[in-house]
């Protein structure tokens, strides 16, 4: 965690100004240190005595910051000081080295802190412009780390939450926002969908028909197989390919979006008849600008494989949470470690998010639940066993060297 200083001086004392004046800060802040409102851990507010019009915390709501613990306080009066100063104090969940941001007049009080202002790199982008259908936790950071990188771009974004819209735009994720998908579909190289699965499929049904060749479908939906085969349906020349970056949170919406949110992840690429040399480039493009690697995989493995690795361990974990609670012995919670919280983290996902994961992928998630339902009674009987005969070291030992062995096999990061 770092803290990162702002400040900005004000036009004039109004509620208007201070509120313009703010956002800009915390909008630059975002821009220049690459994080977004979920890394935020608090923010502390100062005023000049002059400056009674407003208060910055409005500002740092309007854009996105709901739910950051924030205080403001009013500045003694120091003869000589700037007038109409704004300063804020962030702590940001980040390793990055802080860039501190003095604006509008405010450079003079930090002369030594100060740097121009830092703008988007310069050229032209490889790849653009861009359409990000979906704009929370995944499609949020996804813009985010490409209006950063500059490679791809200009971003625009579409979400049928306009909240969404606007903290995406306030914090520079975003160049332009729209309320119909279709009508940027024209002027677009690259489309972006970022909802759960059935709002991909459905988009593709409604949309699908309005897209030309030469543009590149992509989509990060958690199950592979149902988009792959709704691609085919494509108009002749559009090109198309699934995807799944391996990263994310229990906490969903912009607000928790990130820019380095897909830092070193693996993010798989499931290839479908509709895929050729254009959207292999344009995607291998758009995972490299977040920093994840990518991983070509076919539509049955993809969906066999998150099924073992992501969709079992959640509902591990709702199983684990609903059986502590229904309990009712305050016991168990008070004597829960890290190791409970930990299982039981993943429980507080999205239900509804999880819950289109698990309708598009139910074979296979039904079927690791059977398996683990049978490794588990073959455990029980192990350690039944291991109860006689003084085994259950060896039995628990087995587990852990089955766990140190695919610690080996699994990929950096």
């Amino acid at each position: 965690m770092i803290a990162i200083r702002g400040a900005i001086q004000v036009r004039d004392n109004a509620s208007a100004s201070i509120m313009e004046a703010t956002s800009g800060l915390l909008s630059e802040l975002q821009r220049r240190n690459g994080f977004g409102p979920g890394q935020v851990v608090s923010a502390i507010f100062t005023m000049t005595p002059d400056l009674d019009r407003g208060f910055p915390a409005r500002a740092a709501r309007s854009v996105g910051w709901v739910d950051v613990p924030m205080i403001g306080a009013v500045e003694t009066e120091v003869a000589g000081a700037l007038k109409r100063v704004v300063r804020v104090l962030l702590h940001v969940e980040t390793d990055r080295p802080p860039r501190h941001v003095y604006l509008e007049g405010a450079e003079r009080l930090r002369p030594d802190l100060s740097e121009p202002d830092a703008p988007a790199p310069a050229g032209e982008p490889e790849f653009g412009p861009v359409l990000i259908c979906g704009l929370g936790l995944i499609g949020g950071s996804i813009a985010l780390a490409l209006s950063r990188s500059g490679r791809v771009g200009p971003v625009i974004g579409h979400d049928a939450d306009g909240r969404a819209m606007h903290y995406a735009m306030a914090a520079g994720a975003i160049c332009e926002q729209t309320w119909r998908s279709h009508a940027v579909l024209d002027r677009v190289r690259i489309v972006v969908l970022a909802m759960p699965v059935a709002g991909i499929l459905d988009w593709l049904e409604l949309h699908g028909d309005l897209l030309r060749p030469g543009q590149v479908v992509m989509d990060v939906g958690g199950a592979k197989r149902r988009v792959v085969e709704a691609f085919e349906r494509l108009p002749e020349g559009v090109e198309a390919i699934g995807t799944h970056p391996m990263a994310g949170s229990d906490r969903d919406g912009f607000s928790f979006a990130r820019a380095d949110l897909f830092t070193d992840a693996c993010w798989a690429l499931v290839e479908s008849p509709r895929t050729g040399s254009e959207a292999r480039r344009v995607v291998a493009a758009v995972v490299e600008a977040t920093g994840a690697h990518p991983l070509v995989i076919d539509a049955e493995r993809h969906d066999r494989a998150v099924a073992a690795t992501s969709h079992l361990p959640y509902l591990l974990s709702c199983v684990l949470a609903r059986g502590a609670e229904e309990t009712a012995e305050p016991a168990v919670l008070s004597l829960s470690g890290r190791g409970f919280r930990d299982m039981t983290r993943l429980a507080g996902s999205a239900p509804g998010v999880m819950a289109d994961v698990l309708v598009n992928n139910w074979d296979g998630v039904r079927a690791e639940v059977e398996r683990f339902r049978d490794g588990l009674e073959d455990l029980l009987h192990e350690l039944d066993a291991g109860m006689e005969n003084g085994g259950v070291e060896r039995v628990l030992g087995r587990a852990r060297e089955a766990r140190n062995r695919l610690a080996g096999r699994a990929p950096p990061g």
